[in-house]
């Protein structure tokens, strides 16, 4: 039965298509984000060669071996600005010719402008990790920062469940299939509870392919690493006080995405019962889906509860100053709990009222 449902919501429905479709404009669109203008990037990427060989030698936890060998670079870089310095004002006094000053600059690269950025780009990071060196390490932070910032993902998972509940709920009833079963050995009620099921599998799958293409193209693009470190080594999330590692910090958040995926899917479901009019429901699902996320504020997707919040749960776990808004360890567990029942139980409502329903 299931395979049968899943044949005719990917064929019948062409929400193959339209999946292909959504995945080719998403990876795109993150392929290119960010090349038009080499001025959006960091200073990794935009030196990435020179900061690379600056940097070699310092990722991971700060030590004092590490400490000592930026002392070295620092009193060597003192040195030679001195030394600039120095030419500079015995060519203003007429001593040397700028031919000297110039030939100075080009036997010292660390005198240059790319080097400069990369070594005061490398100065703050050790600033950073040394004002809390048990929960923060050093490492390249730019694509890190890119990946859990950037929300398109989840805009292209709402528009894909927006367009997969509309075709196939709405449709069902639109073309009398509901009827049918009303007096077939399946019933419709489970019939329709079976087919909820199976746009949530739908749905979670294509959740799990957006999110495995947005971590490779952002590993492709920014060579992002460190899964084993903490997640406060990235500077956005420096208030959060979970220990938890990177890789298990994206594990959560993966684990909440599809939680809400399931809930807006119970939601969607619910609509289409209980409004019971095709064109009714398209527009309630798009406003209801789509329009909140967008609306509501950053503070009210993150303190207040709601399905919502859990289709972007970097904003929940990462915390803010004061701690304003971090939940502890049971909180965040009830939050999941709670909201994976009420997605349940939106759906089972709604088969109930199947019965009931007139296309």
């Amino acid at each position: 039965m299931i395979s049968v449902l899943l044949k005719k919501i990917l064929i019948k429905y062409k929400i193959i298509y339209a999946a292909l479709f959504l995945l080719v404009v998403f990876c795109v669109y993150l392929s290119c984000k960010g090349n038009y203008s080499i001025s959006v990037k960091g200073v990794e990427k935009k030196y990435e060669e020179t900061f690379d060989s600056l940097f070699a030698g310092y990722e991971g936890k700060w030590t004092a071996q590490k400490e000592a060998r930026l002392e070295q670079m620092t009193d060597k870089q003192d040195a030679l600005d001195e030394q600039f310095s120095q030419l500079s004002y015995d060519l203003l006094n007429k001593k040397i010719t700028e031919d000297k000053l110039y030939q100075f600059v080009r036997e010292h690269k660390e005198l240059g402008t790319e080097y400069d950025a990369c070594y005061k780009e490398l100065l703050s990071k050790v600033d950073y990790v040394q004002e809390n060196p048990d929960k923060r390490y050093l490492m390249k932070t730019d694509g890190w920062w890119y990946y859990f910032t950037d929300d398109t993902l989840y805009y292209v998972n709402l528009v894909f469940i927006v367009i997969l509940c509309m075709l196939v709920f709405v449709g069902e009833t639109q073309t009398g299939i509901l009827e049918i079963h009303r007096f077939s050995k399946v019933g419709e009620k489970k019939f329709f509870l079976l087919q909820w099921g199976t746009v949530v599998v739908v749905a979670e799958v294509f959740s799990l392919i957006t999110q495995a293409l947005k971590f490779l193209i952002y590993y492709v693009r920014y060579g992002i690493s460190g899964m084993s470190y903490p997640i406060q080594s990235i500077p956005v999330f420096e208030h959060c006080g979970w220990n938890l590692s990177i890789g298990v910090y994206m594990a959560l958040c993966v684990g909440f995405y599809m939680i809400s995926v399931l809930c807006l899917c119970g939601l969607a479901f619910l609509l289409v019962m209980i409004l019971r009019k095709g064109q009714e429901s398209v527009f309630t699902i798009f406003l209801l889906i789509i329009l909140p996320p967008m609306c509501l504020s950053e503070k009210i997707l993150c303190f207040v509860p709601n399905m919502y919040s859990l289709m972007f749960p970097a904003n929940i776990l990462r915390g803010y100053e004061n701690n304003w808004s971090f939940l502890s360890l049971k909180q965040l567990l009830l939050y999941g709990v709670v909201s994976l029942v009420a997605g349940a139980a939106m759906a089972v409502y709604a088969g109930r009222k199947g019965g009931r329903f007139e296309g």
